[in-house]
């Protein structure tokens, strides 16, 4: 027969693992904020970062998608206007392909190539390498779709 003190523990035990799984998974949860970039018949994958820009997106595609017309810049960069303005998070950045970023709190801006400059960053695009994005958002101007669904 079990000691009521062994008893006890496993409960509290079995309690403190049942916490643990459930907070991992909430943390696993919070750390997939994703939205989806439809151009050209592509959906591109942008983990966002954690931070009260990328919040403020995600509150706006909630209500709807935003579509954006970009243009190409210096050869390094797709740049449109949100149509809205949202809180900006700027720091000193090195960029690289496949960052998503605020510019000026109303340009959407998405990077094939290198910059540095003082930014805030929104996420980073996953699901394709440069050479891919490249060809995905092409040379001339571009539609895209910002949107919280895959469809």
């Amino acid at each position: 027969m079990k000691s009521l003190s062994e008893y006890r523990f496993k409960k509290i035990l079995k309690i403190v693992l049942l916490f643990y799984s459930f907070s991992l998974w909430g943390a696993d949860l919070m750390n997939n904020r994703v939205i989806y970039i439809k151009v050209n018949g592509y959906f591109l994958e942008v983990q966002l970062e954690n931070n009260s820009s990328a919040d403020a997106l995600i509150d706006k595609l909630q209500s709807e998608d935003t579509s954006i017309h970009m243009k190409d810049y210096a050869n390094m960069e797709k740049v449109g206007s949100l149509g809205y303005s949202l809180v900006t998070n700027d720091k000193p950045i090195d960029t690289v392909s496949g960052d998503v970023i605020l510019y000026q709190g109303k340009y959407f801006v998405i990077y094939y190539d290198n910059n540095s400059w003082s930014l805030t960053k929104l996420g980073k695009i996953t699901n394709v390498n440069k050479q891919e994005l490249k060809k995905i958002l092409g040379e001339k101007e571009v539609e895209i779709v910002l949107s919280l669904k895959k469809d």
